[in-house]
């Protein structure tokens, strides 16, 4: 199934398991907040730093609907 494909499905079916997470841009200096579909391990946005307020910037974003979100981990 192709990434597109399964994104469709998923927020279809408000099954959608999204992952919150930090990346090391470069190793020891600079991180970036994530938001990741957790089924698909697909990136679906990114925020500098790993901060509180960068966690609320990406959330207020507005990427996917919030009714397609089954589970936050």
């Amino acid at each position: 199934m192709e990434l597109l494909e399964h994104l469709e499905n998923v927020m279809e079916t408000n099954e959608l398991v999204l992952s919150l997470d930090e990346v090391a841009v470069r190793k020891g200096h600079r991180y970036e907040t994530v938001l990741i579909d957790a089924q698909s391990g697909s990136v679906l946005a990114m925020e500098h730093q790993r901060s509180y307020d960068s966690t609320q910037i990406l959330l207020t974003k507005k990427i996917l609907a919030n009714k397609c979100v089954h589970t936050v981990v």
